[in-house]
């Protein structure tokens, strides 16, 4: 994941900056879902995208965006991100204490793309078609 912020930062990404691990878990647990440890790490290492994608063609939410797109949703998903403007969007889903399984969530069924959010941005550096539906 810190492999992913640098190179959003070399790319010219606009990046937001982190939040602290007691704001990104109040603010996530505010939607009443399981938060595993890699989703507040990467809250911690940044803020999220400033309505920008990257060379990928994802965006990776802001905090704002998570917490307002997830409010009236009912999903199992805990949505993060998105592809292509909103092509399709990526979703966390809690397995255990430590991570979060990824899944791409389009018109069709939700399709498993990465068991981890480490899976998740090694796909991204390297393989990023393992992502798409």
């Amino acid at each position: 994941m810190r492999r992913a912020v640098e190179r959003w930062r070399r790319d010219g990404v606009k990046l937001l900056p982190p939040e602290d691990d007691v704001a990104v878990i109040g603010r996530l647990r505010d939607l009443g879902r399981l938060i595993s440890r890699d989703v507040v790490e990467l809250y911690c290492a940044t803020g999220g995208m400033e309505w920008d994608m990257d060379t990928n063609l994802l965006s990776l939410w802001p905090l704002d965006r998570v917490t307002s797109e997830n409010a009236a949703r009912d999903y199992p998903f805990l949505l993060f991100a998105d592809f292509l403007l909103n092509s399709h969007l990526y979703g966390l889903k809690y397995e255990n204490a430590d991570e979060s399984s990824v899944y791409a969530v389009g018109a069709g069924e939700p399709e498993r793309v990465a068991g981890s959010l480490d899976e998740f941005f090694k796909h991204l550096l390297n393989d990023p078609g393992k992502l798409w539906m």
